[in-house]
């Protein structure tokens, strides 16, 4: 079987990508601010126009301008710091956050970016501490679940996982990628019937390699050779682990 840190995935970069346009300091907030140095706020405005267009490298610079004119400008550390990310400066996006955060401590989205910024730079422990403060102050900041318990099951922490996870389908009900992460750690809580659920929800929002290898490891727990060898054709077909699921679909034959 695939090891469940292969199988259960976020792509940091992906989703500062996608949120940056409309990034925010915390969930209630705009992204735009009201008051403040006029400059520094022109000068974030123009960088979020500029993230729409995918120029992240003038993206960056405006951003930095925007910090330099008004180092208190919350929303324009956010989206500095997401882009540093994007444009693999991890180091870059935790200095500015940390210093940022010196001067405003009780920010989610401060937190939250810092722990995006660790796990692009594969610091998942400093990820998860930074992740834990930001869902304390906001419990429910959007995807922080997701991502929280997506370490919590890189490091075998299998009950919180399956809350944190559980949190995050509830939260998004069209998320195929928590359904899938679900999935994945019912199978590792040995609850296959579970987890055959949650994987088909995945499914039926997104045919993906990692929910039919989920989907695959259900229905051999619960002894159904004939479909757990459909669903490891269907993910070796999408793209998953070559040779992991050709020899699974081989001993499966064998089988019956």
């Amino acid at each position: 079987m695939q090891s469940f840190k292969h199988i259960l995935t976020f792509c940091v970069s992906l989703f500062v990508c996608a949120t940056l346009a409309n990034a925010v300091p915390t969930p209630k907030a705009t992204g735009k601010i009201e008051k403040g140095n006029p400059k520094s706020i022109e000068l974030n405005e123009k960088g979020v126009k500029a993230i729409q267009r995918k120029d992240f490298v003038f993206a960056e610079d405006l951003f930095r301008q925007a910090v330099a004119a008004d180092s208190r400008n919350i929303v324009a550390t956010y989206n500095l710091a997401g882009v540093y990310i994007t444009n693999k400066k991890e180091e870059a996006a935790i200095h500015l956050l940390e210093e940022s955060i010196k001067n405003v401590s009780g920010d989610a989205g401060l937190y939250a970016r810092l722990g995006d910024a660790y796990f692009s730079n594969q610091r998942a422990k400093d990820a998860a501490v930074n992740y834990e403060r930001a869902l304390k102050i906001s419990p429910e900041y959007p995807k922080l679940a997701l991502k929280l318990g997506t370490i919590y099951s890189m490091q075998n922490r299998l009950n919180d996982a399956e809350r944190l996870m559980l949190q995050a389908v509830k939260e998004d009900q069209k998320d195929w990628q928590a359904l899938s992460n679900l999935s994945s750690i019912y199978v590792a809580n040995n609850k296959p019937t579970e987890a055959v659920r949650a994987a088909k929800q995945s499914l039926q929002l997104k045919a993906s390699s990692d929910a039919y290898v989920a989907l695959g490891q259900a229905y051999e727990m619960l002894k159904d050779a004939p479909n757990a060898k459909i669903s490891y054709e269907k993910a070796l077909a999408l793209g998953g682990e070559a040779k992991s699921l050709k020899n699974r679909i081989e001993t499966l034959e064998k089988v019956g």
